[in-house]
Parts: structure tokens; C-alpha cells; sequence
């Protein structure tokens, strides 16, 4: 399951031209904890509450 995760953020990122940097600056989170979803290792569900809510975010301010 996790590998499935790991492959839809991958997609997400590369439609909104975005990096993996990118993504720890505007949510919050460590380049460890990117490091772990690009491993496929676990990592805390809170952090797909922050990637998916600083998505939201930036959708309500367009």
C-alpha cells in the first residue's frame, strides 16, 4: 500500500511541477520523512493530513 502512496504523491508532484524540496517547504515536513515515502518505509498518517491539506490550501487560494 505504501508503494501505491509513494507512486500517486510522485505524479502529483511532477503534474504540479513541483519538487520533493518544494513539498517540505510549503507542508511543513522533514526531507527524512520524503525520504521515507520515496523508500516506501512507513511514516505517520499526519503526514499525509499535511501534504493533503496544504493542497487544499493552495486550491482555495486560486
Amino acid at each position: 500500500m505504501l508503494e501505491h502512496i509513494y507512486y500517486k504523491l510522485d505524479t502529483l508532484l511532477n503534474e504540479r511541477k513541483k519538487t520533493k524540496t518544494q513539498l517540505c517547504k510549503d507542508t511543513g515536513i522533514s526531507t527524512n520523512v520524503v525520504s521515507k515515502i520515496s523508500k516506501n518505509e512507513i511514516f505517520k498518517t499526519n503526514t499525509l493530513n499535511r501534504i493533503s491539506m496544504s493542497n487544499q490550501a493552495k486550491l482555495k487560494n486560486m
